[in-house]
C-alpha cells in the first residue's frame, strides 16, 4: 500500500510513445500515406470510350491502344491525387493523429491500444446562401468518417480467442450522461421510444461502478472524489456474429430459409436487456470496427504485455 512510485516505467513509456509518433507522422505537413495508381490501371468501358473520345479530339485521329493506356494512367493518376486530398482533409478533420497516440499510449503502458475504425457519423452545418438581396442560414447534413479510440476498461472481448478476426463478439460499455442519451436517441438507426422510457423511469443515472474505477482512482490519489458516475447511463454495444432467427426476433428482415445462418452485426441493447438498435454490417467489406495494437504480441491471449 505504499504511496512512494519511482517512476522508472513512466519515463521509458514516454519515450516509446514519442519514437513511434516520430516514426509513423512526419513533423512537418507531408503525409504518411500515398495513393497511386497499379502499374495496368483498369477502367470502365464507359469511361475508356471517354477517355478515348477526348484524345480523337485532341489528336484529330483515332488514337492507338497505348495511347488509350497512356491517357487512363493520366486520368487515373489524378484521381488518386484528388482522393488522397479527400482522405488527408477527412483524417484531420477526425483528428486521426491526436485519436492515434492514445491508442499508441495505451498500447505501450498496458500492452493492448484500441483503434475504432472506420465508421461513418452524420454532422450537420450551417451556412448561408444568398436567396435575392437577402442571405438566408441553411442546414445541411452529411456524412463523414470518424475514428475513435476504445478504453481497454470499456472492452470485453470474446477471450476464447487470441486475436480480433478470432473473435465471436465484442462488447463495448459506453458511459453517457443524460445529454448523450438524448443525442442516441435522436438518430434514426435508434429506438427513440425504448430510451426515453429508459431515461424517463431512471432520471438519476444507473451506470454501476467497476471495482476498477476505484482502483484506478486510488492509483491515482483521487479515493475522495466520489459518486464520478452520478447522472451517466451504461449502454452497452455489441459487434459479432448472431443467427438469422436472433435478428429476424429483434426486427431485422431475414428470409425464412437463411434463418439457420449467422450474420454479422451490430447491436445496442440497455442495461435492462432492451434492445435499441439491430443492424447487419454497416459497411459492406468491413467486419469488426475494432483495431488492436499490441507493443509486445502474447500469441496465448488478445490482451498483451505492456
Amino acid at each position: 500500500r505504499s504511496k512512494a512510485y519511482v517512476r522508472k516505467t513512466r519515463v521509458k513509456v514516454k519515450t516509446v510513445d514519442a519514437r513511434m509518433i516520430e516514426l509513423l507522422f512526419q513533423g512537418n505537413s507531408e503525409r504518411n500515406f500515398q495513393i497511386t495508381p497499379t502499374k495496368v490501371p483498369s477502367v470502365g468501358d464507359e469511361v475508356k470510350q471517354q477517355i478515348a473520345q477526348m484524345l480523337a479530339a485532341k489528336l484529330q485521329r483515332m488514337p492507338d491502344e497505348s495511347e488509350v493506356l497512356q491517357g487512363i494512367r493520366t486520368v487515373v493518376g489524378e484521381a488518386a491525387k484528388a482522393m488522397a486530398d479527400t482522405i488527408d482533409d477527412q483524417l484531420i478533420e477526425a483528428r486521426y493523429k491526436a485519436v492515434a497516440k492514445q491508442v499508441i499510449h495505451s498500447g505501450n503502458l498496458y500492452g493492448t491500444g484500441i483503434l475504432k475504425a472506420p465508421l461513418v457519423e452524420r454532422k450537420v452545418r450551417h451556412r448561408y446562401i444568398q436567396q435575392g438581396n437577402q442571405w438566408v442560414a441553411k442546414t445541411e447534413t452529411y456524412t463523414v468518417p470518424f475514428v475513435d479510440v476504445t478504453p481497454i476498461w470499456n472492452f470485453y472481448p470474446d477471450m476464447a480467442a487470441t486475436s480480433i478476426d478470432e473473435c465471436r463478439y465484442c462488447y463495448e460499455r459506453h458511459i453517457m450522461t443524460l445529454a448523450g442519451m438524448h443525442k442516441l436517441a435522436e438518430r434514426k438507426s435508434f429506438d427513440s421510444a425504448k430510451i426515453i422510457a429508459y431515461v424517463e423511469a431512471h432520471p438519476d443515472g444507473d451506470a454501476e461502478k467497476r471495482h476498477f474505477d476505484a482502483e484506478l482512482k486510488q492509483i491515482g490519489e483521487r479515493a475522495a472524489v466520489q459518486d464520478m458516475q452520478c447522472g451517466q447511463y451504461e449502454p452497452i454495444e455489441r459487434w459479432g456474429w448472431l443467427s438469422g432467427k436472433t435478428l429476424k426476433d429483434h426486427g431485422l428482415k431475414v428470409p425464412d430459409d437463411r434463418l439457420h445462418e449467422s450474420f454479422f452485426s451490430n447491436v445496442w441493447f440497455l442495461p435492462n436487456g432492451d434492445v435499441i438498435r439491430a443492424v447487419l454490417q454497416p459497411i459492406d467489406g468491413v467486419t469488426w470496427p475494432y483495431h488492436l495494437y499490441h507493443f509486445d504480441k502474447d500469441e496465448t491471449s488478445i490482451f498483451c504485455e505492456g
